[in-house]
């Protein structure tokens, strides 16, 4: 499953990155001042695999690879100087960029193998960044057997010298850990992090602030403590009130409270705020209004939610289960809707990607009327 908190998480990622880039251009100096049409071009082509609007991953791919390939031609301007290994050091941290664009995404094997590539055993300067992200990459992917090795990178980036990687790194592992029950190990690093805020000089103090509040959100959420777990979210909502992850997080928590209203509010307000590439507010919003028995009920824009969150996850390699369930709401969308011969294929296609969940749809279509009470 996808760890409660990934999508904030990325501000981690566009923090240590835009640092990273920020240091690779203040480290250009002259190569970049000589007037060619080439580096008009890598400028342009950079700008557009880091730009923030960018949501095709096609797009950015094939820019972020013209411009390693650019990169690597300046290669030759630059063995016949003294900056050979300056602009070697640039392919690597555009490479670090292009994974944090893939994890934002969710395609988390990829930008894996992304992070492998940037790998140098020579430098040691970046180690502690390619630990968290690879830590990310694997835990995000949430496949059996994969939390031990993303603990391992994780691990190693608590040990960082950076009190920021420190902090997400914390963050991160709480996370996975109360995913996996260990409740207690996670409110221990929780605290870790907390004591970080206060005993380190960090930049952007609030945001850090509103990020513990949010996983300490999902962690008591998890723990079954509804009321504190919405206190949580409306103190990371009082510090990012346009902020997707917080919405959805805090809407989540108003759903477990039986305040559908003001869940139904906090999911539109993270879908109208979020990236195109995250299907949370969407898959919960849609499910809400196709359950629903009362007024918050409308099967076609349940429908239309639900389709855009199977989209959305299929450009991920999140795990089948995750789309599985995409599929299932969209099946009740249907049924809602009035139109089960595409919900009965919705239901179809969820038992196909994950038949553990065969018992549960079959639940779903007795009580929308689409089987018989007998069986399956």
């Amino acid at each position: 499953m996808m760890l409660h908190g990934f999508r904030p998480v990325m501000v981690a990622l566009v923090l240590f990155t835009s640092l990273l880039s920020a240091n690779a251009v203040a480290q250009s100096g002259p190569l970049f001042e000589q007037p060619t049409q080439v580096q008009a071009t890598l400028r342009e082509l950079v700008a557009g695999c880091l730009r923030g609007d960018v949501r095709d991953l096609a797009a950015i791919e094939k820019n972020c690879a013209d411009a390693v390939t650019t990169i690597q031609q300046f290669e030759e301007f630059a063995a016949l100087s003294d900056r050979a290994i300056d602009t070697q050091s640039r392919v690597r941290r555009l490479q670090l960029q292009r994974a944090s664009v893939l994890l934002e995404m969710g395609v988390y094997k990829t930008a894996f193998k992304e992070l492998l590539r940037a790998d140098n055993p020579s430098d040691k300067d970046d180690d502690d960044v390619l630990n968290f992200m690879k830590g990310v990459a694997v835990a995000g992917s949430g496949l059996s057997g994969r939390f031990d090795p993303s603990f391992g990178y994780l691990d190693k980036a608590v040990g960082s010298n950076s009190a920021d990687i420190r902090f997400y790194a914390l963050l991160v592992r709480a996370d996975a850990l109360t995913l996996l029950g260990g409740y207690d190990a996670a409110s221990r690093d929780m605290e870790s992090a907390r004591r970080l805020l206060v005993e380190e000089d960090m930049a952007d103090i609030a945001r850090k602030r509103a990020e513990l509040s949010l996983y300490r959100g999902y962690l008591l959420l998890d723990t079954g403590k509804t009321g504190e777990a919405v206190a949580q979210f409306e103190r990371a909502a009082a510090l990012l009130p346009d902020e997707a992850s917080v919405l959805a997080g805090r809407g989540l928590g108003y759903l477990r409270m039986g305040k559908r209203e003001k869940a139904v509010a906090d999911y539109r307000k993270a879908i109208a705020a979020g990236h195109s590439f995250d299907a949370t507010a969407q898959h919960r919003l849609a499910w809400l209004l196709a359950s629903d028995p009362k007024t918050l009920s409308d099967g076609a824009e349940a429908v239309a939610l639900a389709a855009e969150a199977v989209v959305i996850r299929q450009k991920t390699d999140e795990p089948r289960a995750r789309l599985a369930q995409d599929h299932y709401v969209l099946g009740r969308a249907q049924a809602a809707a009035g139109d089960p011969a595409k919900a009965l294929q919705a239901f179809a296609d969820a038992m196909d990607l994950d038949p553990r969940l065969a018992r549960q749809f079959g639940a779903s279509l007795k009580g929308a009327g689409l089987l018989p009470a007998g069986g399956v």
